[in-house]
């Protein structure tokens, strides 16, 4: 019998807010939207975060995998009120319905844009909190190119960033969160996090990781 029940997640997009069309459900629904169980079809053997998330989970025997809501758009404008609020509402009711859970590991961007609403990966994360409780433990992953605020560590300190440009390692940052969710769950390890913010500015062209100055820093 399982021991631990732990969900997985996914709420994705990279917004711009240039850009004078609106993100609707619609682009979600036809990049990717899945719920429960279709999140195994959709995700399984793939090298991304959720495929991370459940290849180190599936090689636990005593975790149950509690599929929640996987949601992503391509890159484009403001996420719609509607259409935020639309998946947001999905996902706290598969949380609320989904029992008891030990943990939850949650594929996030860090650059969503919705209209009417400032840092929604933060505010996303305090309405799940505001559902499963302060106690337990959430791991998120996040782009390289995220926007991490004071916000989202009050939430979790557990945030694991893509290290690489292009993003080739999505997947190894879902293991890594994975691995650290189970450590915290299974040996009560504690973790801490604080941010520190540079004032410095990179120039999109030098941010490839194989070469250059970005090479240099990592």
């Amino acid at each position: 019998m399982s021991s631990y029940r732990i969900g997985i997640a996914f709420f994705y997009h990279e917004s711009h807010s240039f850009s004078p069309l609106k993100t609707e459900i619609e682009q979600f629904v036809q990049e990717g939207y899945f719920v429960g169980t279709e999140i195994y079809k959709a995700y399984s053997g793939t090298k991304t975060e959720v495929g991370g998330f459940l290849d180190v989970l599936k090689q636990e025997k005593q975790v149950e995998i509690v599929p929640l809501v996987c949601a992503a758009a391509v890159p484009s404008g403001v996420v719609s009120s509607a259409a935020y609020y639309t998946i947001e509402k999905q996902m706290l009711h598969a949380l609320t319905h989904a029992g008891p859970l030990d943990g939850l590991l949650i594929a996030l961007h860090g650059a969503m844009v919705v209209e009417h609403l400032f840092d929604p990966e933060a505010h996303l994360l305090g309405q799940i909190r505001s559902c499963i409780g302060n106690n337990v433990p959430i791991a998120t992953t996040l782009d390289m190119h995220a926007n991490v605020s004071e916000d989202m560590l009050t939430y979790t300190p557990l945030h694991f960033g893509f290290k690489t440009y292009p993003h080739v390692d999505m997947y190894e940052q879902g293991v890594n969160a994975a691995r650290a969710l189970l450590t915290q769950i299974k040996e009560s390890a504690v973790y801490y996090a604080s941010l520190k913010k540079l004032p410095m500015l990179l120039p999109s062209i030098n941010m490839r990781t194989a070469e250059g100055p970005m090479k240099k820093m990592i």
